[in-house]
């Protein structure tokens, strides 16, 4: 659409139409703590792609399965006897397992390869509960020899998930720009959602900034949740709620707000009494209005009128006989 030449302009940004106020800096700064929560979530899972952070994440994936086959190793020692050389061979077993620590992750291989024989030979002469123990080893084996998948399906999950936050964070930005009344509540379940999906923009990323964790993920992530909380705080000032009443929808004139334990208000048109049980259609009662009553009022008085003074008429057409009667007998008589 073109402008009329010498006319109105027809294209009106919205930063200079009069008729639409601007948002308050406190809505400006929460969009800007929006877009920086979905960039540091961004950026702290593509950082899960480099070198340092690709290894810490392989290495404590790696000390994590290692920890629960020394687990389960240490309840076979407990779930039967173990006399003879089975003692000696559980406590070998448990230090090479403990060992794998110190392999690096794409070098474990080997490893397993050479550790699940003796695993499966933990079976030999064992109880029905030791052999459920030795299964549940053989798998926690196959899941550290697939480890690279692992992480690398990690890494796939935590990028998209990022970009999906960023997505919503900057839908719930421009809503906020424009003033829609649903923005704080959107940010608030925004928030909400990240934090108990254990997405990057939840508030477990503020928690862990003190932990041991490489500084180039540790700082993305602490942003991105950071952010979040920021701009949960400041959609919810007094400035902010303001700006976002003024696109809530008006309620009819002469209808009050409800309170959620409030029963429904009654119907004032005529109700049907039938039912399984019940009978035909009934009219509700209505009670007359002011103006209905005077105007009934007046009607009823206006009759009343009329028939008094047709009565008086009646009496004195009544009187006016007796009178001539009695007056001509008083002359017949003479």
């Amino acid at each position: 659409m073109t402008d009329t030449p010498g006319g109105p302009s027809l294209h009106k940004s919205p930063a200079t139409d009069p008729a639409r106020p601007r948002p308050p800096r406190l809505v400006l700064y929460a969009m800007v703590a929006l877009i920086l929560s979905g960039l540091g979530a961004v950026l702290a899972s593509a950082s899960l792609y480099t070198g340092s952070v690709k290894t810490w994440v392989r290495d404590g994936a790696r000390d994590s399965q290692a920890d629960k086959i020394v687990d389960k190793l240490d309840d076979y020692k407990k779930a039967g006897p173990t006399a003879g050389n089975r003692a000696s061979e559980l406590a070998t077993l448990r230090t090479q397992v403990r060992d794998l620590k110190k392999v690096p992750s794409d070098q474990l291989s080997p490893r397993i390869a050479q550790l699940k024989p003796a695993v499966t030979a933990l079976q030999t002469g064992a109880n029905s509960k030791q052999r459920g123990l030795v299964g549940d080893m053989r798998t926690q084996f196959d899941d550290l020899d697939k480890l690279p998948k692992q992480v690398s399906a990690q890494q796939k999950g935590a990028l998209i998930s990022s970009l999906i936050v960023l997505v919503a964070l900057a839908v719930a930005a421009s809503a906020a720009y424009r003033g829609r009344y649903w923005t704080r509540w959107a940010v608030l379940g925004l928030w909400v959602l990240a934090t108990f999906t254990g997405t990057l923009a939840g508030l477990g990323s503020v928690m862990s900034v003190a932990a041991d964790i490489p500084a180039l993920f540790k700082v993305p992530a602490f942003v991105a949740g950071l952010g979040l909380v920021v701009a949960v705080v400041l959609v919810n000032l007094r400035p902010s709620v303001a700006f976002f009443n003024l696109t809530r929808p008006a309620r009819p004139a002469g209808q009050q707000r409800r309170g959620l334990f409030q029963p429904a208000p009654r119907p004032s048109g005529p109700r049907g009494g039938g039912g399984l049980f019940g009978g035909g259609a009934r009219a509700a009662t209505r009670q007359p209005t002011v103006p209905e009553r005077e105007t009934s009022a007046g009607t009823e008085r206006a009759r009343a009128k009329q028939r008094s003074n047709a009565e008086a008429v009646a009496k004195g057409a009544d009187l006016a006989r007796r009178r001539a009667k009695a007056s001509k007998s008083r002359r017949t008589g003479v």
